[in-house]
């Protein structure tokens, strides 16, 4: 059965650039306390099944953040701009996921105050992507 999540993730890993960049830090939801930058998360936030009379087709619409963190602004944007380049319009395989296309709906800036009493602060680029990709369904229809 197709896992919607570590497939984004071992896409994410296998962008060579990316993974160049971020290595192994690359975390659902929330980044590790005190994490090596530069480094990602990523977060599903939402889903939509999609269906006829006859029930699910096993297509889904899912709504993907994806938080790109580093100790610069510009390093942030850097590493988003290539997840963009290689995410944005992408349609083919994550391993066992078809793909139909993965569409960025927006990105902003933002940034994490430091936890201690350092100056070192978080920036961040975050992405939004949709992406519409096949889903298993109890009838095999994929």
């Amino acid at each position: 059965m197709a896992n919607f999540t570590s497939e984004l993730e071992t896409y994410l890993a296998g962008l060579t650039t990316v993974g160049n960049s971020v290595a192994n830090r690359i975390r659902p939801e929330v980044l590790e306390q005190n994490e090596t930058l530069p480094a990602l998360t990523y977060n599903i936030i939402s889903a939509d099944h999609d269906r006829a009379l006859s029930g699910p087709i096993g297509k889904r619409q899912t709504r993907v953040q994806i938080d790109c963190y580093a100790s610069t602004q510009q390093a942030a944007e850097t590493l988003a701009n290539e997840i963009r380049l290689e995410m944005d319009g992408y349609r083919g395989e994550w391993g066992t996921v078809f793909v139909n296309e993965a569409l960025l709906e927006r990105s902003f800036s933002a940034r994490d105050a430091p936890d201690n009493a350092s100056d070192d602060w978080r920036f961040a680029t975050v992405l939004e992507f949709m992406v519409i990709h096949s889903e298993p369904t109890l009838n095999g229809v994929q």
